[in-house]
């Protein structure tokens, strides 16, 4: 890919913000500033509400609502997706299940449309799903599968990403 070839990095500043008005509810709002090394910059934030719908010791479903809206400064062809405007609009959700005390899963998606700066709104969606394993009290350790879909990157048709992960959580 061309941005690891021009060795192209981000250092990113994020502030957020989470508030729970009752124990099924929750509201986050942030903001981001992201700048790169060849001189581009994008700012953004996004805003979510999620509202609990079941929820027990070994199952949880949440939907929600997520707006997010982000710019960058210059249309440099750096070989990553950098709109002067970004607005998108999803509904959210999300699946927790344990399926032991020490292993279980997590599901995430969202589904909705997006606009890049003036053309029409379009359709986008993610999912990502994680296998979630206990070690001990103070480890988790996790892997999964990410998917992200934009149908409206210019005139270039659709981007999608596949992703996989892993990450160790450690707890004080």
């Amino acid at each position: 890919p061309r941005p690891i070839l021009l060795d192209i990095n981000r250092v990113q500043l994020r502030a957020g913000w989470d508030f729970r008005p009752d124990r099924r509810t929750a509201f986050h709002i942030d903001y981001y500033h992201q700048r790169y090394s060849d001189t581009n910059r994008n700012n953004g934030g996004n805003f979510s509400f999620l509202r609990n719908l079941v929820r027990n010791e070994r199952f949880e479903l949440e939907t929600g609502y997520l707006y997010a809206a982000s710019g960058f400064t210059k249309q440099i062809v750096s070989g990553y997706f950098a709109p002067s405007q970004f607005q998108r609009h999803a509904a959210l959700g999300n699946i927790r299940a344990k399926l032991a005390p020490w292993a279980g899963f997590n599901f995430w998606g969202s589904l909705g449309r997006e606009q890049v700066f003036r053309e029409p709104f379009r359709l986008d969606g993610t999912a990502r799903l994680s296998w979630d394993f206990t070690l001990s009290e103070h480890f988790k350790f996790a892997v999964g599968y990410g998917y992200f879909a934009i149908s409206s990157v210019g005139r270039s048709g659709a981007y999608k990403t596949h992703t996989g992960y892993l990450t160790l959580e450690s707890r004080f």
